[in-house]
């Protein structure tokens, strides 16, 4: 996956969650029942969605910089960058418990108090640590597969569709 790609994805799901903050939640406490809401943040905390919101607003805030070193004169990117990270610093600890109550609100309302407890009990485990550490790189790893998958299968694509394409009477050219 390129950089630009996991910046896109990042500023994404950042620009959502800053939403979310920005309007505060939509739901009332009546939505979720509360032993709900135990259980999600239990499982909060036993996934590391802790450090999420962190990691997502440095790589946005790393996206940002160049657009942020074309309108200050005499910034290099060093100084954009380092005064971007001062105020994400400030912006995380500003709202990083609003952002991990609405995670928790969110599960809540898809799972159960059972199936958030069974969930949180794994990820507390040998096993769910272990799976929890390998996550982001197993996705990677998955991702950069489908890429070369679908790479290795363009040719058929591409060609399947020409022929279609042509079958409907449509004009073709090879490249």
């Amino acid at each position: 996956m390129s950089g630009r790609t996991n910046c896109l994805r990042a500023a994404s799901v950042l620009l959502a969650a800053l939403a979310f903050l920005a309007g505060g939640t939509a739901r009332t406490a009546n939505d979720v029942d509360a032993s709900s809401l135990r259980a999600a943040r239990a499982l909060i905390g036993a996934t590391v969605k802790t450090s999420e919101f962190e990691t997502m607003l440095r790589q946005v805030v790393q996206n940002f910089s160049v657009d942020i070193a074309k309108r200050t004169e005499g910034a290099d990117d060093r100084i954009v960058v380092r005064a971007l990270m001062e105020q994400a610093g400030v912006t995380i600890s500003q709202n990083r418990g609003l952002y991990l109550e609405g995670i928790a609100h969110i599960y809540a309302k898809h799972l159960t108090a059972r199936e958030l407890r069974a969930a949180a009990a794994f990820f507390s485990s040998p096993e769910g640590r272990r799976y929890t550490k390998v996550q982001s790189i197993v996705s990677q790893d998955t991702v950069k597969y489908a890429v070369s998958m679908g790479g290795t299968l363009k040719p058929q694509i591409v060609a399947a569709t020409m022929k279609s394409l042509q079958k409907r009477g449509y004009k073709t050219k090879k490249n």
